[in-house]
């Protein structure tokens, strides 16, 4: 699996809640839409919805910057685990995208 740093990540984990403005409910937005898998700690796969992600570094790591809600199973395996896996979506996942992201895998299996 490319491992990946994610930078906005490790900095939610360690900053305080107070220290970014949070939402209840994410944005509707136009933008390119990324999936992002984590591993549960029994193993099992989570997936996430993201709609900001952009690579600020590829040497000798490659880092991102993410838009991660902090309510979510995915942060809470990143912060864990310190990996991911990122697919930028097509038009052909638009079915998946209320699947993956419309609720949290704290939630439900997903």
């Amino acid at each position: 699996m490319l491992r990946l740093v994610l930078i906005f990540a490790l900095l939610s984990c360690t900053l305080s809640a107070h220290a970014f403005h949070t939402t209840e409910v994410p944005p509707l937005v136009d933008v390119p839409v990324w999936s992002m898998a984590t591993l549960n700690e029994d193993g099992s796969t989570n997936f996430n919805i993201l709609t900001y992600a952009t690579p600020v570094a590829i040497r000798p790591d490659r880092l991102y910057c993410l838009g991660l809600f902090k309510k979510t199973k995915s942060f809470e395996n990143f912060c864990r685990e310190r990996k991911c896996v990122l697919l930028l979506l097509t038009d052909k996942h638009i079915p998946y995208v209320r699947l993956l992201g419309g609720e949290s895998g704290k939630d439900i299996d997903k």
